[in-house]
């Protein structure tokens, strides 16, 4: 019986040490000589790696939007019902912040930092530029309200960053039952109304 190791690359090392380090204590109280020291990765090794915090931090950006953009694609068969797929969508965020707390705190907190590019922004949205067309698409079908695109992305997503709130603050308890009432709260904000 052989016992496999999979290895984190140093990278990935840097990366998850610093997320975790970031979001509990913010990057200012964050010295890169402390990632070097709970990663285990050498000072040399990081600056191989990463010029700068604002490198660090703008990876660690592109690398959650990947996690996130893989988390919303995860649809099991593609539907042609806007409500089945706008429901999946919508959860399998509502799951990925969930079971993510770090990543959850982290986005939250950096997403209009002036720390992370706009290079880096654009790079990120690539990774779920699928719900976007989706939302688009759902626009242009007349399933959606005619709102502008942005307006339409930045409620939805809002509506599930509260009710993470409320899932961390544990507010109430988040059941089945609340979280399909969330959805539908959401669906009908947006749904054309014919």
């Amino acid at each position: 019986r052989m016992n496999i190791h999979f290895n984190m690359t140093k990278k990935e090392k840097i990366l998850k040490t610093a997320l975790k380090l970031i979001a509990k204590q913010g990057i200012q109280e964050t010295p890169m000589s402390q990632i070097s020291k709970e990663s285990g990765v050498a000072m040399g090794t990081i600056y191989h790696h990463f010029n700068s915090k604002t490198e660090i931090i703008n990876a660690i950006y592109i690398y959650l939007k990947q996690e996130m953009g893989n988390a919303l694609l995860n649809i099991p068969e593609q539907s042609n019902d806007y409500k089945k797929n706008f429901f999946r969508i919508w959860n399998n965020l509502y799951e990925f912040y969930c079971q993510n707390e770090e990543a959850f705190k982290f986005l939250q907190t950096y997403k209009q930092s002036p720390l992370i590019s706009d290079e880096t922004k654009e790079q990120g949205q690539k990774y779920y530029q699928p719900i976007i067309d989706f939302l688009q698409q759902g626009i242009q079908d007349k399933v959606f309200k005619p709102n502008h695109l942005v307006l339409l992305t930045e409620t939805l997503h809002g509506n599930v960053v509260a009710l993470v709130h409320i899932y961390f603050q544990k507010t109430i308890t988040v059941n089945k039952s609340i979280v399909e009432q969330a959805i539908k709260m959401s669906w009908d904000s947006v749904i054309n109304h014919k």
